[in-house]
């Protein structure tokens, strides 16, 4: 992507943001790109002014996607998403009582193809994480 075309996606971006709050309010599936209508596993999405927080069924749980809605010079998403914003945005988007997980796979399963974030959901059966007694 040439500078100009990304300068053209960071200004639509900039003026899109200043439609929302702090606040993840969820996107009605009717203003959902025609790509994403079509993902089945894809349950729900989730926009507020930096964030945008996709939600899937995967195969035995859920998955919170998250990324800035901010590009950097290159084009992609900007990135440096900080523990705290990942748990306000999955306290936000409806899971705060929930445990959730970020995997770092083995090198042969990297899938690096954005700048996002990967929450997994997990049951409190699992034997990961601190409690508060």
């Amino acid at each position: 992507m040439n500078r100009k075309a990304i300068r053209q996606k960071q200004k639509f971006l900039e003026r899109s943001n200043k439609n929302f709050t702090n606040e993840m309010k969820q996107v009605p599936r009717e203003l959902w790109p025609d790509k994403m209508q079509k993902t089945e596993s894809l349950l729900t999405i989730f926009r507020n002014k930096k964030f945008l927080a996709q939600v899937y069924k995967e195969k035995t749980s859920i998955r919170i996607s998250v990324n800035r809605t901010k590009l950097n010079g290159k084009g992609a998403w900007s990135d440096e998403i900080s523990w705290d914003e990942l748990q306000e945005i999955k306290r936000q988007i409806g899971f705060g009582n929930m445990m959730a997980v970020e995997v770092y796979p083995k090198d042969s399963d990297i899938v690096n193809v954005a700048n996002m974030r990967h929450l997994w959901l997990v049951d409190d059966k699992t034997n990961i994480g601190w409690r508060k007694n």
